[in-house]
């Protein structure tokens, strides 16, 4: 018999040999770490897929505004905290004061310990969570300058750059802010301290034993006065203190503004008043009282005017305090 012969396409036939090849072959259990459960040797090694995705390097406008809204909270917050220190920290001194008006001329240089510990461990903790918040506000810091200087700020609604431009501002005020806190609480109130002969180990373990309630109510209002117990001989001394009129106090400090690097004229303003003006490339000396001030510098020619947003620094005036602008 004659036998015919079937033309078969070529692409039948790749088909025909890939699918008895598929069916052919053993089925693999899928790979672990590499290896397949019935022994070494898987060549195909992983097989990754997965739907497609955008990725976005340097995020978009939503995480921009994220971004600022962020850095503008969490520094409210921490000037929050800068004020809560400085409460603490003077207080301390105040009650240091007090010790010294109560124990009068004669009296021997003691630590009141009781009086001191709880204001000072307080500022101690405030001043932590500013500088671990300083870290985190120089992370959100860096990625919007990062922004700013690709150009996305042109693509916010115009409150959102006003906030960009205000957040690049407002961060060349961190460093100082903690740099016065630092002095402040090292030099100004160590010294203090010393005077009397207090150990700060000593402190920080009394303030400490409050427990972290009492630091937590501490730092809702004006760390608390703590009154010692009532003897005899701390009776005799109030009546003593009470018959002979307090030492006298220096209330009057002189504190100084360097404008030398800067051409323009400087307003300088002290609790919303005006007290002078330093000429360009020059120092100026004011005089006011020690304490907590509001202070107000504004470069002549500045349409900016004294209580406007990022205008005033509150700070705590004490002999010796400088401040020097920097001009490019």
């Amino acid at each position: 018999m004659r036998q015919r012969r079937i033309a078969v396409p070529l692409a039948a036939l790749a088909a025909l040999g890939l699918c008895g090849l598929a069916e052919a072959a053993p089925a693999r259990r899928r790979p672990t770490f590499g290896k397949t459960e019935r022994g070494p040797g898987a060549a195909s090694g992983f097989k990754l897929e997965g739907p497609p995705k955008l990725v976005s390097l340097f995020g978009d406008t939503t995480s921009f505004t994220h971004d600022v809204d962020h850095y503008l909270a969490l520094y409210e917050s921490m000037q929050r905290v800068r004020d809560d220190f400085s409460r603490a920290v003077q207080t301390a001194i105040a009650e240091l004061a007090a010790h010294q008006a109560a124990a009068g001329p004669a009296g021997t240089r003691t630590c009141p310990l009781e009086r001191v510990a709880l204001p000072y461990a307080l500022s101690f903790h405030l001043g932590e969570d500013f500088r671990r918040s300083s870290g985190e506000l120089g992370r959100v810091h860096a990625a919007i300058r990062d922004l700013d200087q690709l150009g996305e700020t042109a693509g916010l609604t115009p409150d959102y750059r006003w906030k960009v431009r205000r957040v690049l501002t407002l961060h060349k005020n961190v460093a100082i802010d903690w740099r016065e806190m630092q002095a402040f609480f090292q030099e100004h109130l160590g010294k203090e301290l010393a005077f009397f002969g207090c150990a700060p180990e000593a402190l920080m373990a009394r303030g400490e034993a409050a427990g972290a309630a009492a630091l937590a109510k501490a730092a809702e209002r004006p760390a608390p006065t703590l009154q010692p117990p009532t003897t005899a001989k701390t009776v005799a001394a109030a009546k003593k203190a009470k018959a002979e009129p307090p030492p006298p106090v220096a209330a009057t400090v002189t504190f100084t503004v360097d404008n030398t690097s800067c051409p323009g004229a400087l307003a300088v303003f002290l609790d919303g008043q005006p007290l002078g003006q330093v000429s360009s490339s020059e120092r100026g000396a004011f005089a006011a009282l020690v304490g907590p001030h509001d202070l107000c510098l504004i470069p002549d020619g500045s349409p900016q005017r004294c209580g406007d947003l990022g205008t005033v620094r509150r700070t705590y005036l004490h002999q010796g305090w400088a401040i020097q602008m920097r001009c490019n």
